[in-house]
């Protein structure tokens, strides 16, 4: 079939590697920032936005392996590499709306 190359049946792991990093980089970002900075803290703006661009850079190569999904092998080990893709996906979403909660709002 010609769509089955679209697909492939190994794990991409140097973008699932780039995902999960960039994933651990935006917790740990939470995790100093959390209680111990203000909203607005310079410091603070700076290292949420570039948590969140890290896991933008991220999540194109993890949307381009989903988008393959309809079109990829229907084999066990494809299914469980999709799984691997969506729950990084998963986890990079989450991690990205709570750093969007972390920043400082816009004022009216």
């Amino acid at each position: 079939m010609w769509y089955a190359s679209l697909m492939p049946t190994e794990l991409p792991k140097a973008d699932v590697r780039k995902a999960v990093a960039a994933r651990d980089h935006a917790r740990s970002v939470r995790r100093v920032h959390r209680r111990r900075t203000d909203r607005g803290d310079p410091q603070r703006e700076q290292d949420l936005d570039l948590a969140l661009e890290k896991l933008k850079s991220a999540m194109g190569p993890i949307r381009r392996h989903i988008g393959k999904f309809p079109y990829g092998p229907q084999t066990g080990t494809a299914a469980k590499n999709r799984q691997i893709i969506q729950e990084v996906s998963d986890e990079m979403q989450a991690e990205r709306r709570k750093l969007w909660k972390m920043k400082k709002r816009k004022e009216d």
